[in-house]
């Protein structure tokens, strides 16, 4: 296992592991149940996706790339194909149903 992304919080890990896993490459979010710990480890311990197969790596990081890029101008929010929710560009899951967006 190799580290590919260090995330800012729990939320950005789990967004992050999503989006890696819908992409069809396998990972592990280290550091995510830390919290039950708490008083007891620092404070600051990030919380890190990692790889599961060393040969996914280079393909994580172009996707983290990609993940982390600013969405461009003309986005469009999406209509979801299974509940009809509108959703904002940024998304890629229905927030209502959680039915992928089908034009990604």
């Amino acid at each position: 296992m190799r580290k590919v992304y260090t995330a800012n919080d729990r939320i950005d890990a789990q967004l992050c592991h999503d989006y890696l896993t819908k992409q069809r490459v396998p990972v592990y979010v280290q550091g995510m149940d830390l919290h039950g710990a708490a008083g007891e480890l620092p404070p600051d311990l990030p919380v890190t996706v990692w790889v599961v197969d060393d040969n996914d790596y280079t393909a994580a990081l172009r996707l983290i790339e990609r993940y982390q890029a600013p969405l461009p101008p003309e986005a469009q929010d999406w209509r979801c194909s299974q509940c009809g929710e509108t959703i904002e560009a940024q998304f890629a899951l229905c927030w209502n149903c959680g039915a992928p967006n089908r034009s990604d």
